[in-house]
């Protein structure tokens, strides 16, 4: 009976084996089909595929379009497949330049705020080799030229301006005038302030250092911050130690003195945060003037004023030619180096031809929101603004081309810079909060003073920088 069960036993052993064998035998066979139909499948799909959501014909070329928030995608898609209805537009998403141009992913990148380093330039392509470049300003090109080599890996979009907001309202109920030079300016704060229809006539918020610093710029031409004359003084001078800040601090401290005599600034001016200014021109009508951009028109009404809004272009002295807004570029252009390798000729064509139609008029409103108003940087293009009440009175001004650019390349450095001289002028000009950062005694600081602490600023962050080698030291047993 045992032996009969053990044979029985074997013989389903057996069976089981056999089985076992027979589905591993069809599924290699099966997986072997499969992979051969997939691999025969593949060979039909087209090789460096671009994924869209939207269709479009393998059989024209494609233009691959990288921008980031904030921008109307679906208004610029329709635009652009219009423009060019022989192209594949594909717009794809990408979170800053870096890591667009180092993914290397687009063909031309749109980038809201650049940061050009070495490695990303290595990326991108000098756009001076396109004729196209010769229809921007020269001003609106420098200001966005590399610090590394002053090559042109960016080309500006449409601008913000940034000018003097005033209250039109006001102005005609009291009579006030819109000044034609500086001098006119400063005389006009002073009717307004003797007026005692609001607390300040010139109300900026000056709590922040970078707001500070602005407000010495608006009113000179030097525009030291935002030139690449300064730009390449201080890679030298944060980098090497090369200059001293004697390079621009008097230019800043006269225009401050002018402001303070002439009573145009306050030192309580130190103290206000831009949002408690923006609530005194446009909601309690305390103010009747600041700094702003275009969209004051929209802030008052955010604000609930009734009022109506102009602005009024910066003077830098009594000629009334001198007068000047200042120009933000709501995003930059760049364009991959890829396209100009070998075999990618008829890309460049299209990349050529992209660029030739960017630089109109038309193709600088394609990338203007709907309902907002921006300024483009070419010239002769019309920049036709009759009728915008809150532009009227800097419409000569834009058509000359007196539009100081924003400087597009951010320095971390800047920022030592910056709150190291906001610094000097909390301690010279705000008496009633002067820190004493730069000396212990309760009294304004000497120019010598000044030079000397942000010169020692510098030195210090340039040795912060610099990489130190340490030993170490380990314990060992001897055996």
């Amino acid at each position: 009976m045992k032996g009969r069960n053990n044979k029985k036993r074997a013989n389903l052993n057996g069976a089981l084996i056999i089985t076992l064998i027979f589905f591993i035998i069809v599924s290699l066979l099966s997986g072997c089909k499969k992979a051969e139909e997939k691999k025969a499948e593949s060979a039909l799909l087209p090789t460096n595929e671009v994924l869209t959501t939207i269709p479009y014909d393998i059989k024209k070329p494609t233009l691959v379009i990288s921008v980031s928030d904030g921008m109307d995608w679906e208004r610029l898609q329709e635009d652009l497949d219009k423009v060019f209805p022989e192209v594949n537009i594909v717009l794809r998403y990408g979170m800053n330049l870096e890591s667009v141009a180092l993914g290397e992913f687009a063909d031309i990148h749109v980038a809201l705020q650049p940061n050009l380093s070495p490695e990303i330039e290595a990326k991108l392509l000098d756009l001076s080799i396109f004729s196209s470049t010769n229809h921007y300003y020269n001003t609106a090109l420098t200001a966005c030229a590399s610090l590394n080599n002053s090559k042109q890996y960016l080309i500006p979009l449409p601008s913000n301006i940034r000018g003097i907001v005033y209250n039109k309202t006001m102005f005609e109920e009291n009579g006030w005038k819109v000044p034609q030079g500086r001098s006119e300016f400063i005389a006009l704060c002073q009717t307004i302030e003797n007026s005692g229809v609001v607390e300040r006539a010139f109300q900026p918020a000056l709590y922040f250092a970078a707001e500070a610093l602005i407000i010495g710029e608006f009113f000179q031409m030097t525009n030291m911050f935002d030139t690449l004359d300064f730009f390449s003084w201080y890679e030298n001078y944060a980098k090497k130690g090369i200059g001293s800040a004697n390079f621009f601090l008097p230019t800043l401290l006269d225009t401050y003195d002018l402001l303070f005599k002439e009573k145009v600034l306050s030192p309580t001016d130190f103290s206000l945060r831009p949002a408690l200014r923006s609530a005194m021109l446009y909601r309690e009508r305390t103010a009747a003037m600041t700094t702003e951009t275009q969209n004051a028109t929209q802030y008052a009404l955010d604000f609930g004023s009734k009022d109506e809004f102009a602005m009024m272009p910066f003077y830098s002295s009594d000629d009334p030619e001198s007068g000047y807004v200042v120009a933000n570029p709501i995003a930059y252009l760049a364009v991959s180096a890829k396209v100009v390798e070998p075999g990618n000729e008829a890309k460049l064509a299209i990349v050529e031809k992209f660029l030739d139609y960017i630089a109109t008029k038309e193709g600088q409103d394609l990338f203007i929101p709907k309902g907002n108003i921006a300024i483009s940087q070419i010239k002769n293009a019309e920049k036709d603004i009759t009728g915008n009440a809150m532009l009227e009175n800097v419409q000569s001004v834009i058509n000359a081309g007196r539009m100081i650019p924003v400087r597009a390349i951010y320095n971390a450095g800047i920022n030592l810079s910056r709150n190291a001289i906001f610094d000097v002028l909390n301690n010279m000009y705000y008496t009633e909060r002067r820190n004493h950062n730069i000396i212990d005694e309760d009294r304004p600081v000497t120019y010598e003073e000044a030079v000397e602490y942000l010169d020692n600023i510098n030195k210090e962050a340039i040795a912060s920088a610099e990489s130190k080698l340490e030993t170490i030291y380990g314990e060992v047993s001897q055996t």
